[in-house]
């Protein structure tokens, strides 16, 4: 559920509305309901906690144009052509860190782009 759907469900709940019916309106599970309610009870907060473990370092966006330029045709690309295609610019201009090879063979292996396609 969004923080939004979440927030509208508290709301439901507080209004009167049983778990049941909060569950039917936004097709979900009872318990899942049930669960919202025992977390809003003790934290007072929809929102969900921040999770445990390094953050990645390629966004969503990184990851897409890495395989894109993975998969072109032509000969193997080398990690240098594949951080430069995963170097997006920010809109003030500024790029961010370039990410390190060992980041890129994780990123294509977890593709299953890594063997037949890069070279070192």
């Amino acid at each position: 559920m969004t923080v939004e759907e979440r927030d509208i469900a508290i709301k439901m709940l507080n209004e009167g509305c049983s778990n049941a019916e909060v569950a039917a309106h936004f097709n979900r599970d009872p318990a899942t309901i049930r669960k919202l309610r025992k977390k809003y009870s003790s934290t007072k907060s929809t929102k969900d906690k921040p999770r445990s473990g390094r953050p990645k370092v390629l966004s969503h966006q990184q990851e897409k144009l890495l395989c894109r330029a993975a998969r072109r045709p032509g000969p193997r690309i080398t990690y240098k052509e594949l951080t430069e295609a995963a170097t997006v610019v920010q809109p003030d201009g500024t790029t961010l860190k370039p990410p390190s090879t060992a980041t890129l063979y994780r990123a294509l292996r977890s593709q299953n782009l890594v063997t037949p396609r890069c070279k070192r």
